[in-house]
């Protein structure tokens, strides 16, 4: 019984690592394309037509 609670709270510390993990890659990811924007000067709508693509 020990093991299993041990296989459990490692996975779950693994499964908030990789949640936390995908969330910065999305925080980095969009503040890399308003960097790529910005020489553009895009306005919302032609951003949200590029990222429809």
């Amino acid at each position: 019984m020990k093991l299993i609670f041990q296989k459990r709270e490692l996975f779950e510390k693994d499964t908030k690592l990789i949640i936390d993990l995908k969330l910065e890659i999305n925080k980095t990811d969009r503040e890399i394309d308003k960097i790529l924007y910005k020489p553009y000067s895009l306005n919302d709508d032609e951003i949200a037509l590029v990222e429809s693509a």
